[in-house]
C-alpha cells in the first residue's frame, strides 16, 4: 500500500487471477488495483468518506467489474470502461428501506447480491 495508508480493510483477486484490488482504512478510503504479473499499480483512487466494509469482483467471464459495499451504499467499479464511467452507485429497490450493507458477492452471470442489516 502507498504511504499514508492505514491498513487493509479488504482484498480480492480477480477471477482471471491477473489483478488484485484492495481497500485501505484511510479516512478517504482509497481503492487500489494492482496487476499481479507486471507488479504494477493500475489505479489508486479515493472512494469517499463512507467507510468501505468489503470488496468483491464479478465472477462473469471476461468481466473486470468489482463492487465495494459500505454503510448504506454499494458502488460498482468499471476499471476497463472506455467511456471513463469508472464508478456507479448501486440503486436500492423501493420494496425495502435503505439499510447498512454488510456483505456482497457476485455470481457467474455478473449479478451482485448484498446482505443488509434488515435481512
Amino acid at each position: 500500500m502507498p504511504a499514508g495508508s492505514r491498513g487493509v480493510i479488504d482484498v480480492s483477486i480477480s477471477p482471471c487471477s491477473r489483478y488484485v484490488a484492495c481497500v485501505d482504512a484511510n479516512d478517504r478510503h482509497f481503492v487500489t488495483i494492482y496487476n499481479i504479473q507486471r507488479q504494477k499499480q493500475l489505479l489508486h483512487m479515493e472512494s469517499g468518506r463512507e467507510a468501505i466494509l468489503g470488496l468483491s469482483w464479478s465472477k462473469r467471464a471476461n468481466d473486470l467489474r468489482f463492487a465495494t459495499n459500505s454503510l448504506k451504499e454499494v458502488k460498482f467499479w468499471h476499471p476497463a470502461d472506455v467511456t471513463k464511467r469508472l464508478i456507479q452507485k448501486g440503486v436500492i429497490g423501493q420494496k425495502a428501506p435503505l439499510t447498512n450493507m454488510f456483505c456482497m458477492d457476485f455470481d457467474e452471470e455478473g449479478w451482485a447480491y448484498t446482505g443488509g442489516e434488515n435481512g
